[in-house]
């Protein structure tokens, strides 16, 4: 899957509402993109909506989080077991 796009059709609420509530109409947005033509990372996260958080607090979000610079590394590892001393 390279992209995932969601919104909620009604508001989503957790802990019966009490704790938060998610608003109608809050998307998300999730793309990959293949590394190296070898593996699929993440490339970039989007969250924008609204919120009540404790019946009490709003908030309005609108947050892109990019992912970039990825490097490969490889790693070698050994182990040795010894008996122990009678």
């Amino acid at each position: 899957m390279a992209k995932l796009e969601i919104e909620a059709i009604d508001n989503v609420l957790m802990g019966l509402g009490f704790v938060a509530r998610l608003d109608k109409g809050s998307r998300g947005v999730f793309e990959r993109r293949k590394i190296n033509g070898e593996i699929w990372l993440p490339a970039q996260e989007r969250f924008v909506g609204t919120a009540r958080i404790l019946l009490v607090k709003q908030i309005k979000l609108d947050q892109l989080s990019e992912y970039s610079d990825y490097k490969k590394f490889s790693v070698e590892t050994s182990t040795t077991f010894q008996r122990p001393a009678p």
